[in-house]
């Protein structure tokens, strides 16, 4: 099975998103915010698991504009 990478630029790219950090950083996986690793991109959608975001290990999180706020004091 070939393992496919993805640069965060893409993935930002595609979802009309915005990076705060480093958009070079490369995915393999989606996962969960509490089973994300370095390797993976995860997604906080619902407020109830805010608490995970202190937990999370992954490369990046994709997150609504509202929540940005609790990942980066800056914005």
């Amino acid at each position: 099975m070939s393992e496919k990478k993805f640069s965060l630029k893409k993935i930002a790219n595609h979802l009309d998103g915005k990076i705060i950090g480093n958009e070079n950083i490369e995915v393999e996986k989606i996962l969960p915010l509490d089973l994300a690793d370095e390797k993976s991109i995860s997604f906080l959608y619902n407020k109830k698991f805010i608490d995970k975001l202190s937990i999370s290990k992954a490369a990046a999180i994709v997150l609504e504009d509202k929540y940005g706020s609790l990942t980066n004091p800056l914005l």
